[in-house]
Order: C-alpha cells, then sequence, then structure tokens
C-alpha cells in the first residue's frame, strides 16, 4: 500500500507541476502576443499620448524634465534608435529594432508630451516604432543615459537665428514654361538644390542624423541662417502647401525661384531676369529685397534688367507675411539665355548670386 500511495503523491506532484508550467509558460506567451500587448495598452490609456498625459502627475521631476523617454531593452544601445523626419519637421518616427509589442506594455512610454499633438506606435517583422506629430515645426534632439532614451524640441528658431524659406518653382506634372525639351521645375530645382550645396550643413550638424532637407550659412553680425525648403525632388507641391510650410515657420525673407517665358510660349528674343515683390508690404521690405536680388542677378549672370514688378497678383507673393521675392532668372523661349538656363556653371552663379543677397539683406537690417 505503500509504494502504492507514494507512486500517487508522485504523479500527483508531476501533473500539479506541469500544469503550473504550462500555465506559466501560457501566461507569458500570451502576455508577450503582439495582439494582446497592443490591447494592454490601449485598454490602458486609449492613446499613448493621452497615456502620457494622465500619467502625467504621476512623474518624478527628472521625468518631467523630458517630452518623450523610451526604454533601452536588454541588449540594445541608445544609438540603434534611429529617427526619421518627414519633410515639415512636424512628423517624425523613431524606429527600435528587434522589439515585439511587448515592449509597449512593459516599458510604458512616459515624458511630459508638451509639444506632441499626437503620437502611436507600430510593431513589424524588423522591431517598433513610435510616430510623433507636434502641432509646428520642431527640432529632435536625442540624450541618454544609458538605461532610457529622451527625445526633446527645439523651436527652429532656437536653433536659428534667421530663418529663411527657398521655394523651387512648380513640380511633378507641373512642369511651369518650357522649350526644346527643357522644363522650368528642373532648372529651378537644379538652382535650388546648388544653394543648398552651397550654403551646407556645417551650422546643423546636430541634426544630420535625421535630416539633410535644410543648410545653413554663418553671416557676420547676424549669426546662424537657416535654409529650408518647399521641395528638394521633382514632386509637385501645391502653393497652398508652400504656403503653410512659410507660415509655419514664420520665415524672415521668402524666395521663390522661376523661369522667364513669353505669354503664347513661343520662341522669342525677349530676354532679362526680373523679380516680383508683394506691393501690400507697406514696410517696403520686400521691394527692398527684390532690389538686392535683382541688383546682383544683373551683375553675376549679365542679365539685362526686366525690372522690379509688383506680384502681388501671386498667391505666394500676395499671402506672404515676411519680405518676399520671385526671381525669375531668364526666358526659356530666348534661344540664348535657354541655353544659359540649363547650363550647370550659369545655374551656379545663380545659386551664388541669390545667396549673397539673402545675406546682404539681412546683414543691413
Amino acid at each position: 500500500m505503500t509504494g502504492i500511495y507514494s507512486r500517487i503523491i508522485r504523479l500527483v506532484t508531476v501533473l500539479a507541476a506541469a500544469i503550473a508550467i504550462g500555465g506559466a509558460l501560457l501566461i507569458y506567451m500570451f502576455q508577450g502576443s503582439p495582439e494582446l500587448s497592443r490591447r494592454r495598452v490601449i485598454e490602458n490609456s486609449g492613446s499613448l499620448i493621452s497615456y502620457i498625459r494622465k500619467e502625467q502627475k504621476k512623474l518624478s521631476a527628472y521625468d518631467r524634465l523630458h517630452e518623450l523617454e523610451l526604454h533601452i531593452p536588454r541588449g540594445h544601445r541608445a544609438s540603434e534608435f534611429t529617427i526619421e523626419e518627414s519633410g515639415t519637421f512636424t512628423v517624425y518616427t523613431i524606429h527600435i529594432p528587434d522589439i515585439n509589442a511587448s515592449y509597449f506594455a512593459d516599458f510604458p512610454v512616459t515624458g511630459n508630451g508638451r509639444n506632441i499633438s499626437d503620437m502611436t506606435y507600430n510593431i513589424s517583422a524588423s522591431g517598433g516604432t513610435v510616430s510623433i506629430v507636434t502641432s509646428q515645426p520642431l527640432f529632435l534632439k536625442k540624450t541618454s543615459d544609458g538605461q532610457r532614451v529622451f527625445f526633446d524640441f527645439i523651436s527652429p528658431r532656437q536653433y536659428f537665428d534667421k530663418i529663411v524659406v527657398i521655394d523651387p518653382g512648380h513640380g511633378g506634372r507641373d512642369q511651369g514654361a518650357s522649350a526644346g525639351g527643357d522644363a522650368e521645375k528642373d532648372i529651378t530645382l537644379s538652382v535650388v538644390k546648388k544653394m543648398k550645396q552651397i550654403t551646407g550643413i556645417s551650422a546643423c550638424r546636430e541634426l544630420k542624423d535625421y535630416s539633410d532637407q535644410i543648410s545653413a550659412v554663418n553671416v557676420s553680425g547676424v549669426g546662424r541662417v537657416g535654409f529650408f525648403y518647399t521641395r528638394l525632388s521633382d514632386r509637385k507641391v501645391f502653393l497652398k502647401e508652400r504656403g503653410a510650410f512659410a507660415r509655419a515657420l514664420k520665415p524672415d525673407l521668402f524666395l521663390s525661384v522661376h523661369v522667364n517665358s513669353t505669354a503664347s510660349g513661343r520662341i522669342s528674343y525677349i530676354n532679362g531676369a526680373s523679380v516680383l515683390y508683394r506691393a501690400g508690404d507697406k514696410t517696403g521690405e520686400s521691394k527692398r529685397f527684390a532690389g538686392i536680388v535683382e541688383k546682383g542677378l544683373l551683375k553675376d549672370l549679365g542679365a539685362k534688367s526686366k525690372g522690379t514688378i509688383a506680384g502681388d497678383e501671386l498667391y505666394l507673393i500676395r499671402t506672404a507675411q515676411w519680405p518676399v521675392a520671385l526671381a525669375e532668372l531668364g526666358f526659356i523661349t530666348n534661344p540664348s539665355e535657354h541655353r544659359k538656363l540649363v547650363s550647370q556653371s550659369y545655374q551656379k552663379k545663380a545659386a551664388e548670386s541669390m545667396i549673397r543677397a539673402v545675406e546682404e539683406y539681412l546683414g543691413e537690417r
């Protein structure tokens, strides 16, 4: 009998152990599953940003210093948390490699969320992402204490002393003026890219990890001048988008680059450079800026003057709340000027001239 009882006790013990281990494993697997982890985050907070705001009162004074904090998983480093920027400086995606959805449940996102208007997360085979939307253009700064990665936003106005928006005319399906197989959209983009190359990124090294959409120069007596671009690729950007981009940045200057054409689009001997300005600018600064741009183009390109012209009928000029100039570099419908406009050396001269005009105008203020 004793032997029977012993065998029964051993059997019960083995079964209990198996049930305990199996249950623990089931719970572990279930809690670690992407679906449940996602559900846990959603049920607890509704969304990541609302969770941050709800938990804000519980944070320590140290935690409140940062707008967003993410835990560094075991085996990871802060350098593996990379940032991708959308081009408008209002949408950022933080990439975290080799994690599953349980990460967001086990390590809740913290921070004060001060400049964040929306935030979501996603899990894929390669890892996770945290997508952030801000209410205004901001730069994102990443730091770490070895256990957590901190993300804080910096206003472009805190970073740059002056801000200039450069706008290559047309793009995508909108070719602009054309002749001989060459389109205005390509010439303006090429010129503006040369402006970006000349100004470079030496004055904004801190942003190089996630953005190549800006450039900068240091101007004596002015400080660090940041150049922002409405487009740096062949894509359609609607006028309202360009205007909204500028309004969000509140620039000190707005310079749009274009190529002229005869009204009919036919080949003509009409030639020369002109610059449009906003006559509605009662301060006269828009006209003064346009005059500096035109003076430089005439000197540096050897172009004929077509004058500085009131351009208030154009949306980007009419709606500007800052000094604005629209430079017409020449006539693509003039055979001689057409050859110059597609020349890389001529485009570089135009780019250098307009950069000098920006520096001259800001230096005189």
